[in-house]
């Protein structure tokens, strides 16, 4: 159990911190005046059937953000892509972005929103070339208004993810931009990958090859190092397997850290992501 707190008020808790949550602490803040944020964790024994670590094993982030901003549309994230009949030679990009006017004032907000499509560089994480962008939208929001932008664009000839070692893991990210007189208020990245995956009897294919699945369970601990999140680790631990000749990774037994699927994508795992396995 997670507990965070400000201006000694509950702000709320998650009952299974495996899972990626979000909480809005500006109603509970003193604007003008020092405020403190605490955390309390409850890591009560028997909780789980495995070696779960205690303490902050997880990223925990403070977000600070316009009141016009990229809203929530799926959990807590922002954008959603999503590619349908793709192929080497096209492949159709449907991308959703919701914004939204938490303002308290009754003044309306005149924005822009942008979205751009730009190739992956998987060694730096930051985008390359640019060879896509979406219809310009010109959004008016009131005080507690969202709206959702749905728009499609095809890619020529896309670099297509695809299982290591026969396939590359080709990535794309999408930047969206929120635009208020000509200034940014909000940005957002979306990273994906396009690729084509049919299953049927005799396995699945992932972009027209038949993909042998050789895959092991993976705990969120990294052993003796303990259980908080370390990249270069995982990464290793990664690259362990794939020596091994280890292509899919279950997460067992419940949702890893966000940045251990920025990793398997980056380097082309197949991964069965768990949502949890709990005791009552």
């Amino acid at each position: 159990m997670r507990y965070s707190l400000a201006q000694l008020q509950l702000v709320g808790g998650w009952p299974y911190p495996y899972n990626s949550f979000r909480l809005d602490i500006t109603p509970y803040l003193e604007v003008g005046t020092e405020n403190q944020l605490a955390i309390r964790l409850d890591n009560s024994n028997d909780s789980a059937r495995w070696y779960s670590g205690d303490g902050l094993y997880r990223n925990v982030w403070l977000v600070k953000t316009d009141s016009v901003q990229i809203a929530l549309i799926v959990g807590h994230y922002g954008t959603v892509a999503k590619t349908r009949d793709a192929s080497s030679t096209s492949a159709p990009v449907v991308f959703s972005v919701r914004v939204e006017n938490k303002g308290t004032t009754s003044t309306s907000r005149d924005i822009e929103a942008v979205t751009s499509l730009y190739i992956l560089n998987s060694d730096s994480g930051r985008p390359n070339d640019k060879v896509g962008e979406y219809a310009r939208t010109h959004i008016t929001l009131t005080s507690g208004e969202k709206y959702t932008v749905n728009d499609s664009l095809t890619l020529a000839n896309p670099l297509l993810w695809g299982s290591a070692p026969t396939q590359v893991p080709n990535l794309y990210v999408a930047i969206t931009r929120i635009y208020e007189n000509h200034s940014i208020n909000d940005s957002y990245e979306t990273p994906f990958g396009i690729r084509s995956v049919v299953c049927n009897g005799s396995g699945p294919t992932i972009n027209g090859e038949r993909v042998v699945i050789q895959g092991v369970n993976e705990h969120h601990d990294l052993g003796g190092i303990g259980a908080a999140f370390n990249a270069r680790a995982t990464q290793r631990k990664l690259e362990i397997l794939h020596e091994m000749g280890v292509n899919a990774i279950r997460m067992a037994h419940n949702p890893p850290a966000p940045e251990l699927l920025e990793l398997t994508d980056k380097m082309g795992s197949i991964v069965i992501d768990e949502n949890f396995d709990s005791s009552t």
